[in-house]
């Protein structure tokens, strides 16, 4: 059957009328042949000239993008609701939570608390561009600016480009009165799975969870104390993968399901774990980023495993002498059973640039890890890694970083010398990942791709 015989079978109550399942098995082939043949597509093939050009867009839009796919999905959710299109809201709630969105989020964005503190500050920044986008056509350049600071120029695009999908199909749905589907469909199978994969690696005595992204030289990211390496790092290793780097992020132990000895553990046996992960899925070698706490177990990666490491980047790590005050901070914040205010005070302090809003950090803590982690610096004698091996050292510090003041930002040159690239990020704290994405992200590709023989460096 061409696209010009689609047959079309009316039914009550609807303005326009839903393709028979004949036409959507001719409908949903290529690259759309994953889609379910839900009520919305059924309608589409009205268009027999548009429908099935349109429909391969659509399935496109299933695929990894650099544009993180639970923001982008967040996205969706918000044009069903500004569209007041129960249909997109129902169906992409499923497709959210697939992805693990949670249900806080969901609530928030259902009652339009589009700033409440479960939003990352690249969510709240996202919102703001797509609300101001749908109801002014066009942004002001105080919003775009922001959400620049979060989303490369293909991000945006790719925003602009699910604003416009998802806008259409509301339009669609209401103006023709499509029915909802009796249930919500499941999600296609094969959606999303190269934007991020979870592997499970197997060691002596020890399991690492493993997230593994892109295809390309390696980059292993490392967290700071008693945190993850999920959502503080999805959105540079989004862009880091359309960059054409694969991004390896194994979770410290104790964390989802990574499990091995969590007492008399030192920073050796962590960069033990490290390499576990690069021998295993980073083709024998990487580039590993360390993330506060992280630095020093890059800086044990490179003086015990040297073979393994392209290089070394340093982020956010603190100087030689650092505040009592300041030193208490990642613990306060960890303190689950202390007052949330005592908590977001030592985020302000401590992880914060100013103005930036602290409270979605307030979740992401694990106790127990950070515990293991404290005690795995006391276990380690930090002269033995101080040098982080021979490797080329990339150290980035952010402008207002308690942990390393300005009088210290040469500190780590003068004792490795010209091994040392420094890159200053503005507008950022500690926590570094979450504020300033987008300007972390050049730093390393630029760094990275100088380190890598031309014919990687060219990709």
């Amino acid at each position: 059957m061409s696209s010009s015989q689609i047959l079309l079978r009316p039914r009550s109550g609807n303005h326009l009328p839903l393709a028979d399942d004949g036409t959507m098995r001719v409908l949903l082939t290529g690259a759309a042949s994953g889609l379910p043949p839900i009520n919305v597509f059924r309608a589409l093939a009205n268009a027999p000239s548009l429908a099935p050009d349109y429909m391969q867009y659509f399935a496109r839009l299933f695929k990894p993008l650099e544009l993180d796919a639970k923001i982008e999905r967040l996205l969706v959710l918000l044009i069903g609701r500004m569209s007041e299109c129960e249909y997109i809201w129902r169906q992409n709630v499923v497709v959210a939570r697939s992805l693990g969105v949670s249900e806080a989020k969901i609530a928030e964005l259902d009652q339009g608390n589009l700033t409440a503190p479960c939003f990352s500050l690249a969510e709240r920044s996202a919102f703001a561009l797509v609300k101001e986008v749908v109801e002014l056509v066009e942004a002001p350049d105080e919003s775009l600016s922001e959400a620049k600071k979060y989303f490369s120029p293909r991000a945006l695009t790719e925003i602009l480009y699910v604003v416009g999908a998802y806008m259409f199909l509301s339009r669609l749905i209401r103006t023709g009165r499509i029915p909802l589907d009796e249930t919500p469909a499941e999600v296609p199978k094969g959606s999303f799975d190269a934007a991020r994969q979870t592997v499970l690696v197997e060691g002596k005595d020890v399991t690492l969870e493993v997230y593994v992204q892109g295809e390309g030289p390696s980059i292993v990211i490392l967290p700071s104390y008693g945190r993850g390496v999920g959502d503080d790092f999805d959105l540079v290793a989004s862009s880091l993968s359309a960059a054409g780097f694969k991004v390896i992020r194994p979770q410290p132990r104790g964390i989802g399901a990574s499990k091995g000895q969590m007492v008399g553990v030192s920073l050796h046996n962590q960069a033990d774990d490290v390499a576990l992960a690069i021998r295993k899925l980073g083709d024998g070698q990487a580039f590993v980023l360390g993330h506060a706490f992280g630095h020093g177990v890059a800086k044990a990666v490179a003086t015990d495993h040297p073979s393994l490491v392209s290089g070394v980047i340093l982020a956010a790590a603190q100087c030689s002498s650092v505040p009592a005050e300041i030193s208490r901070t990642p613990h306060d914040a960890c303190d689950l059973s202390a007052p949330a205010e005592v908590r977001l005070g030592a985020l302000r302090k401590g992880f914060f640039a100013p103005d930036h809003d602290a409270t979605f950090w307030l979740d992401g803590w694990y106790p127990e890890t950070m515990k293991m982690q404290v005690q795995s610096v006391k276990q380690t004698d930090v002269d033995d890694i101080r040098e982080a091996g021979s490797a080329p050292v990339l150290e980035i510090i952010p402008e207002f970083d308690p942990f390393k003041p300005r009088e210290y930002w040469g500190e780590l040159r003068q004792q490795l010398g010209d091994r040392v690239t420094t890159v200053i990020i503005p507008d950022a704290s500690h926590a570094l990942f979450p504020e300033q994405p987008i300007r972390v992200t050049d730093a390393v590709i630029a760094w990275c791709r100088a380190q890598l023989p031309i014919s990687h460096s060219k990709r």
